[in-house]
């Protein structure tokens, strides 16, 4: 599944330049697709190949904090395979205050097989086509310090988009979102983070002339809820999102009057093996769905369990 190749590169970097940060994930996923029970959930193995670097730029008088990334995901079920590309930004104001730039691209997140409504009107042979999306983050941020410094503050503009690959476009989405999370320093490098985001989510092809999004709205609005609790080796977090799909067309079962909760859990500790940071987590998610039509209620709600090894060079 894995060329050696891939992994004496991504070591070697992490051992002969200190700027480069490299890492291996390797892990195991219950149910790679989020089906529900009735649907006989597909798990698969999957390994992760990290590539990070980091420098300070003089662009100003204070020096820039740079970061790039690199991540090439790999799955026994070869559709989920995708790499994604991160930078990151983060420029010294002075006074502990720090403004934030963050750009994150990921590439080709498979979905599952659906049937596209339009090409099953044009072509009645027409069976399936596998669906699945692009993503964009931009995030903007401030972070300014509370409570003696101690703690601190940062509040995020969030803009990001979905793009459906041609045959699903009517799922096309545009979001914006408002983030403000706190920072909370402790003794024994322990710290407590509560972040709350709001995100508004619009469907850009709704009603774009072609079947499909004459009678189905994906837009929806959400509410998402996250606490971790963590010092230098171990931790857990506690993520809750609340989402309610906005979309008044009748015709349109799937979402019409349609809400779930979905919520995850994880553990994680970290260990030295031959000197290098290891780190095992545990994740477990779960969604419920409300909805007025029990096939929606059925096929929307899952849960799955995730586990991971990360091997940093």
């Amino acid at each position: 599944m894995l060329k050696k190749e891939y992994l004496i590169f991504i070591a070697l970097l992490g051992f002969l330049f200190s700027d480069f940060l490299s890492n291996v994930k390797v892990g195991f996923d219950s149910n790679i697709l989020k089906y529900s029970n009735p649907e006989n959930p597909i798990s698969s193995n999957f390994i992760k190949l990290g590539m990070g670097y980091k420098s300070k730029l003089k662009i100003v008088d204070r020096k820039t904090q740079m970061s790039l990334n690199f991540v090439k995901s790999i799955y026994d079920l070869s559709e989920k395979s995708n790499y994604s590309f991160g930078l990151k930004l983060k420029q010294p104001l002075g006074k502990y205050r720090y403004l934030m730039l963050s750009y994150k691209y990921i590439d080709n997140i498979y979905l599952r097989e659906y049937v596209d409504v339009d090409q099953g009107v044009l072509d009645s042979i027409y069976q399936g086509t596998n669906c699945s999306f692009d993503n964009s983050i931009i995030d903007i941020g401030y972070e300014l310090p509370v409570l003696k410094k101690k703690s601190k503050i940062n509040i995020h503009y969030i803009y990001q988009t979905q793009f459906y690959n041609k045959y699903f476009t009517e799922f096309d989405l545009e979001l914006h979102g408002l983030k403000l999370k706190y920072i909370r320093q402790l003794k024994n490098n322990k710290s407590n983070i509560f972040s709350f985001r709001f995100n508004y989510a619009k469907n850009l092809t709704l009603n774009d002339f072609t079947l499909s999004t004459s009678y189905m709205d994906r837009g929806y609005s959400e509410y998402l809820f996250s606490l971790v609790e963590k010092d230098k080796l171990k931790g857990m977090s506690v993520d809750l999102v609340l989402r309610t799909y906005s979309s008044s067309i009748i015709e349109d079962q799937l979402h019409l009057d349609r809400r779930h909760i979905d919520m995850q859990s994880s553990f994680w500790n970290s260990y030295k093996f031959f000197g290098r940071k290891n780190k095992l987590i545990f994740k477990y998610r779960k969604r419920v769905t409300y909805s007025p039509y029990s096939w929606v209620k059925n096929i929307k709600s899952f849960d799955k369990l995730i586990i991971e090894h990360n091997m940093y060079f």
